[in-house]
């Protein structure tokens, strides 16, 4: 099953203005987006070798498939993933 791993921050400004475009995403192409926290959660940022946020990256069993970083808008994401 493919989902995006969705890294933020709650101090990331561009974290919080992403939220109504992953939302929108989410509901558009029925692809669940997993928000992981970079300050509480270590280890999943480490294994997909995120070094900013926000930061995109579609999996599927735990692969990688393609991966965005930084702020875009809904149609640049979603081709950034190819979602």
């Amino acid at each position: 099953m493919k989902e995006v791993l969705y890294f933020s921050a709650s101090w990331c400004v561009p974290c919080r203005q992403m939220k109504p475009i992953v939302e929108q995403l989410e509901a558009d192409t029925g692809v669940s987006f997993r928000k992981i926290d970079v300050d509480t959660d270590h280890i999943t940022p480490e294994k997909y070798r995120v070094l900013s946020v926000p930061s995109f990256v579609l999996v599927e069993d735990d692969q990688e498939i393609s991966r965005a970083v930084g702020a875009q808008t809904g149609k640049e994401l979603s081709a950034a993933l190819a979602l």
